[in-house]
């Protein structure tokens, strides 16, 4: 894996991040310091991570970048709005070998990428020599509180928005018509919007967007198939872990037990690491109900069981036209 896929990868990654406001490439700390591959900034103008990377090189060349590592942990002490910044080193996995030669810094963190594109994170625990890796699933993405019918008003306020607003359209606008539980519920979707590339920094509509917003207005039915599609990893892992659970309980897909921590667990031990945003109950919680949507989970009683209907396909789903707005 060359370097440049390394940068787009990790790239990509930190976009999705809840607390990054920018992400600034080919940054330079101090006056002719070093020049960082990239930065990240929060919304207050801080430094958050400082971002190294390096592809399938040989030793030398990422004894280089772990020296510039060092350097990014003094520079970044004469800079005020970076004194309290990560540093963090990429490179792919197949480089792991050469890194367990080598000293690292306990405060740089190492992040390898798979083959697959796959995120894990390197850290040494306190108490073992064994490593902690956190796993991104491939084309998951951070997602809360939004329901699938809600994208249909989303999507129509910023079409409406955008035709009297020549700057920025704010998330306040957005929201403005909406009782407050509602815009509570809403607070996060501008960050999955941004993620999934539907809008651009001014809320305005990119070009897959417009693609989105085109398909809503011809049928809704090949909106919701086309929002499934982009959610299918995230469906297909909640459903394989209530499958999991179902198997390790001897429980019956009629009549699985389990709440929303129990499916975190699942992941971890299907996966055998942590799996990012499959730790926040929040999100899981969120997913459950969009599959409660699509007719393919349901709650039974008021406890923590669920029956599984179904399992999930973008182009064969159990809905009824018109079912999942009244959801």
């Amino acid at each position: 894996m060359d370097e440049n896929n390394v940068k787009e990868i990790i790239r990509q990654w930190f976009s999705k991040n809840l607390s990054i406001e920018q992400i600034i490439p080919e940054y330079s700390l101090i006056p002719g310091g070093l020049v960082a591959d990239f930065v990240t900034r929060q919304s207050d103008g801080r430094i958050l991570h400082i971002i190294e990377c390096k592809g399938s090189v040989d030793m030398g060349e990422i004894a280089k970048g772990l020296g510039q590592c060092f350097q990014y942990l003094f520079q970044c002490q004469m800079n005020k709005e970076s004194n309290e910044a990560e540093i963090i080193f990429v490179c792919p996995e197949d480089r792991e070998s050469i890194l367990k030669v080598m000293k690292i810094p306990d405060n740089v963190k190492v992040l390898y990428i798979s083959s697959r594109k796959e995120i894990y994170e390197r850290r040494i625990s306190k108490t073992s020599d064994k490593l902690s890796l956190e796993l991104q699933i491939p084309g998951t993405f951070y997602i809360r509180d939004i329901m699938l019918a809600d994208y249909v008003t989303i999507f129509e306020k910023i079409d409406n928005l955008s035709y009297n607003t020549k700057g920025s359209i704010s998330k306040e606008d957005i929201v403005s018509d909406l009782n407050e539980t509602q815009a509570t519920a809403y607070k996060n979707f501008l960050i999955t919007f941004r993620t999934l590339g539907f809008v651009d920094s001014n809320n305005h509509f990119t070009p897959e967007g417009y693609k989105l917003l085109g398909i809503l207005k011809q049928s809704r039915n090949e909106f919701y198939k086309e929002l499934t599609r982009i959610y299918y990893p995230l469906f297909l892992n909640i459903l394989n872990a209530l499958i999991h659970i179902s198997i390790k309980n001897n429980d019956s897909l009629n009549n699985i037990n389990c709440t929303h921590k129990d499916i975190s667990n699942a992941f971890q031990e299907i996966w055998g690491s942590d799996v990012r945003f499959m730790k926040d109950h929040q999100t899981i919680s969120t997913l459950m109900r969009n599959l409660e949507e699509l007719m393919c989970i349901k709650k039974i009683g008021k406890g923590g069981s669920y029956k599984i209907n179904s399992l999930i396909h973008p182009d064969y789903l159990p809905w009824l036209l018109g079912r999942i707005d009244k959801y």
